[in-house]
């Protein structure tokens, strides 16, 4: 139903139009269905925002206006009811509620623009990422790594490499695992048997 009062703007003027006229039957300004009139501001204020509710609430003070005349009410018949800040009140209230309902619908607008900005981001970081990693992938293997790569072909320990190239095995074990990333491995085997292919092919 909302989805065809936003694609149809003008079923939302004929809504106006029927609770201004619901209150000219029930009596006007006494009518005990006043409330119920602001339901139309309400709607406009969250289908269309600010401009819809600046625009519905001139609306209806104009419709009301109009039905308070039609209902004998004039503003000397309210001075001399001394309800002259009642009447004053209710064209206050038609503009306070819209504005009011619109600002929340205003800012769940700006929530979902935020939340599909934040997808966009995220899909952008997500093929950084796979860019970077293939590019990490292509990158060749430093001194170093070629160094323990080698050793771990002759079957030396985490420990022994370390001992021969004079550094921690922390840091052995963190070459180990650049190594076989940048390769695509998953062992210390298929990182031997990467090594010789590479040797043999150097040596064919």
């Amino acid at each position: 139903m909302y989805e065809k009062v936003r694609k149809v703007p003008l079923l939302l003027s004929i809504d106006l139009i029927f609770h201004a006229l619901i209150l000219f039957i029930s009596g006007g300004w006494a009518s005990p269905f006043f409330l119920c009139g602001l339901s139309p501001l309400l709607t406009s204020a969250l289908l269309f925002k600010f401009k819809g509710a600046i625009y519905s609430a001139t609306a209806y003070s104009m419709l009301y206006l109009l039905e308070l005349s039609g209902n004998r009410f004039s503003i000397a018949k309210f001075v001399q009811m001394k309800q002259l800040d009642s009447f004053i009140s209710d064209f206050v209230s038609f503009f306070l509620v819209a504005i009011f309902f619109a600002y929340p619908s205003h800012l769940l607008d700006q929530l979902e623009e935020s939340k599909q900005e934040a997808g966009l981001v995220k899909q952008d970081l997500e093929q950084a990422y796979k860019r970077l990693d293939l590019a990490y992938q292509l990158v060749p293997l430093s001194k170093r790594e070629m160094d323990v790569l080698r050793l771990i072909s002759e079957g030396k320990s985490n420990k022994e490499i370390a001992e021969a190239l004079f550094l921690s095995k922390s840091t052995i074990k963190t070459h180990v695992s650049s190594i076989l990333k940048k390769l695509n491995l998953k062992s210390r085997s298929e990182a031997v048997a990467y090594f010789y292919k590479e040797e043999n092919a150097s040596l064919n």
